[in-house]
């Protein structure tokens, strides 16, 4: 029995319903019902009453409610006793977007290696959809990707959401004033983005979708555009936390003109019954950081 599907019972019981629980235990409504019903087939019971307006417990619901209770307190007290985090050993793959890697990945290094000493992180760049295959294979425990893994198997919780702008070298930047200097700009520049298989890609595309004569070159590494755009040459579209030093140091502008870019969301996923515990301690530690940040979603 997997004891996530009885805590989102218990907060389902506690709360009232299902978007409440989700709330609580920062993943989606869907990602709860999943949970549910697994449980409901496992038990071969209905444990909710559902209407439009509340979720009340039917009798087996309210027969397992003091069980479950009882199963989750035990289980809060055993990993209280028994995890130390600095005993911790072993070897923990966790794979990242590029984007994350030149702005919050620093910070999250060292907050693992503080408080998992000798836990060796093993940490993979690559885009969303190969890190969600890898995950899905079992060849990453932890992936921050910019979608949703939709496997019941597997936690999704957002982290922050990055704001995307147009930027370019200062020379190229100072000529755009106006939203028709930015189309007359994408008349001699390529714009520079994500692969084809990316969200970002495809926000890119319908953010530019009334401009038919535009050059989209799409790259594998935001670090190739980045050495592109500060020598002169074309209009990026990149998270503001990857490009803020270059424009602090006027190696890059924003362009504050032209349609505007979706926000580029963080999502962590990892399973939802991982082969070590410190693999979930450090998933917990990365969302508890990601909630200092200043680009964090709401709860």
């Amino acid at each position: 029995m997997n004891l996530r599907f009885l805590e989102a019972f218990l907060w389902i019981a506690k709360l009232g319903s299902f978007s409440a629980a989700a709330a609580k235990l920062h993943t989606t409504q869907t990602a709860i019902s999943d949970r549910i019903r697994t449980l409901e087939q496992d038990f071969g019971v209905r444990l909710f009453e559902r209407d439009s307006r509340k979720v009340v417990l039917t009798g087996a619901g309210q027969q397992l409610l003091p069980y479950a209770e009882q199963l989750l307190g035990l289980a809060q007290t055993m990993r209280k006793i028994m995890v130390d985090r600095a005993a911790q050993q072993g070897i923990v793959t966790l794979g990242v977007i590029e984007s994350v890697v030149h702005s919050w990945l620093p910070e999250l290094l060292q907050a693992v290696n503080q408080q998992f000493p000798n836990v060796v992180l093993e940490v993979r760049s690559d885009s969303t959809p190969r890190l969600r295959d890898e995950l899905l294979k079992g060849a990453i425990d932890i992936v921050i990707l910019t979608e949703q893994v939709a496997d019941p198997a597997f936690e999704n919780l957002l982290l922050m959401a990055y704001p995307m702008y147009w930027c370019a070298h200062p020379d190229v930047a100072v000529k755009v004033q106006t939203a028709n200097d930015f189309e007359k700009l994408l008349d001699t520049q390529p714009v520079m983005t994500f692969m084809r298989d990316t969200d970002a890609y495809r926000d890119v595309r319908r953010a530019l979708a009334n401009s038919p004569n535009v050059r989209i070159n799409p790259f594998s590494s935001i670090a190739a555009i980045i050495s592109v755009a500060t020598s002169g040459y074309g209009v990026a579209g990149l998270a503001l936390p990857v490009i803020d030093k270059y424009v602090s140091s006027h190696q890059l502008q924003t362009i504050p003109v032209g349609p505007t870019l979706n926000d580029l969301p963080l999502y962590m996923a990892y399973p939802v019954t991982p082969n070590t515990p410190v693999i979930e301690q450090i998933a917990d530690l990365i969302y508890a950081l990601s909630r200092q940040n200043i680009y964090a979603s709401q709860p």
